[in-house]
This record gives structure tokens, sequence and C-alpha cells, in this order.
């Protein structure tokens, strides 16, 4: 484990080994003050906003609406109205717009992956456990698409976030990482 990984898994447990509700209050409470500082560095823009089909944006907004309420409802960040709501369309087309064509690359191999699970991904334990195991791989391709998908997700309901930084990102998907590891998606059926 690197350095980042270890710190994410630190902040998803809460320190303690195991997943709880403190370590992703934590996370969801202290992600955007460290992710706000770099909004001017976003990179590339994409050229229009359409390099997502609308196949693939439709799965980054149920990326989205699935982490703006588990494990707990996404915090506001002073955006009006629940997390849940603000995965639009626009909003999605907005945060692409801030997105480094190579993340959107990503993004477009990750939907793929996801897809290539064939699973219904309006099963929230599902999605959620195709997250968690395309993060957990041994293949880091999987890894790093998977990741830059979900940031664009978080970037979605919270557009203080950056979609091309890693960090809230690395904390969620440690934490479905964590859960799969235990077991949780397939128990919750």
């Amino acid at each position: 484990m690197n350095d980042h990984t270890d710190r994410a898994q630190a902040a998803v447990t809460g320190g303690g080994g195991r997943v709880n509700r403190r370590g992703f209050m934590q996370f969801l409470g202290v992600g955007a003050a460290a992710s706000a500082g770099s909004l001017g560095l976003a990179g590339t823009a994409a050229a229009d906003g359409t390099t997502l089909t609308v196949e693939q944006r439709q799965m980054v907004l149920t990326i989205a609406r699935t982490g703006a309420v588990f494990p707990v409802p996404f915090r506001d960040h002073g955006e009006p109205g629940p997390a849940v709501n603000r995965a639009t369309d626009p909003r999605l087309q907005n945060a692409i717009a801030r997105t480094t064509p190579e993340r959107i690359s990503q993004t477009q191999a990750a939907v793929a992956a996801i897809t290539a699970k064939k699973i219904n991904s309006g099963i929230q334990d599902e999605m959620l456990k195709a997250l968690a195991e395309l993060y957990g791989s041994s293949n880091s391709h999987d890894r790093v698409a998977v990741t830059a998908t979900v940031a664009l997700a978080i970037t979605t309901i919270a557009s203080v976030y950056d979609p091309n930084d890693d960090g809230a990102a690395h904390l969620w998907l440690n934490g479905l990482r964590l859960l799969n590891e235990r077991n949780y998606f397939t128990r919750t059926r």
C-alpha cells in the first residue's frame, strides 16, 4: 500500500480498521476543503461537453446518485437541495467541461468495464459491488479508470470538487473496497 491509500483507509475507518459512519462523515466534511484549493488547476477542458455518450453520462449520473446517499447522505457544500437531486445532466456537462481529455477517456473505459459486468445499475448494491471490485482489482488500469469516473460523479453533485483530483474518490472507493472485502454487498440482499 502507498501512503495515499493508507491515509484513505484511515479516514474511512476512523483509524480503527473497520468501516464506520464517523470515518465516512469525516471524509464528507473534510474532503471539500482539501479539494477546493485546486479548483483553478482543472486542466484542459473537454472540447464541447459531448465527449461522453448519453449512455456513459447516464452511468456517471447513476454513480453520482448512489454516492449521494451511500453510506450516508452527501453534504450540501453550500449548494441547494439534497446531493441526489444535483445529479443532473446539465451539472454533469459542467463537470465534464472541467475534466481533462485523459480522464474522460478513463471514464469511458470504466463505464465499459462496469457495463461488461452486466449488472443491474438500478440495484444500488450491484453498482456498489461493481465499483468496489474495479477499485480493488489488481488491474491498475481499472483502478485508475473507476477513480476518474467517481471523481467526475462527485464533482457533479458538489461543484466545489475538482474532477481531476482523486482524493475524495479514493476515500469513497476505498471504503467500498473494504465493505466488499467483508461481503457487505452480498449480505444486504
